[in-house]
């Protein structure tokens, strides 16, 4: 706990991070902060962020823009969507990711949703409204 609250984590945040990883918790955390927003409750994307700011965790990071996109599919379909044509996802996930100092390249968030496609975290469609 002492090592996650040195590193901006709150107290109740702390708590939610032991209980569901136990000792293993720092080891989770520095490898990939933004687990937590996929195993924990009530840490969501943005708290995932920050906490992996807090650990160095460069803007670029592959975890990072896999973490955009999924936040950015979710939102999606909180607002009741059920698709996002992949030019909008990649726009919405440029705006997520963008910091100070980092502005992802449109080619490396498709290059993103090409990896969670073939590793079935998203589900991907040939768009056959496109003319070639």
């Amino acid at each position: 706990m002492i090592f996650l609250q040195s590193h901006g984590v709150s107290t109740t945040y702390c708590v939610k991070i032991y209980k569901e990883y136990g000792a293993a918790s720092i080891g989770i955390v520095t490898n990939n902060p933004y687990q937590l927003s996929t195993d924990i409750y009530g840490i969501g994307f943005i708290t995932a962020d920050k906490i992996a700011h807090g650990l160095g965790v460069p803007s670029n990071s592959e975890f990072r823009y896999k973490a955009g996109l999924t936040y950015c599919l979710s939102q999606a379909a909180e607002d009741g969507h059920c698709y996002l044509p992949k030019s909008e996802l990649v726009q919405k996930t440029v705006q997520l990711l963008r910091t100070e100092d980092h502005t992802p390249k449109t080619d490396a968030i498709e290059f993103i949703i090409h990896v969670m496609s073939n590793e079935g975290d998203i589900i991907t469609e040939l768009d056959t409204d496109t003319k070639n």
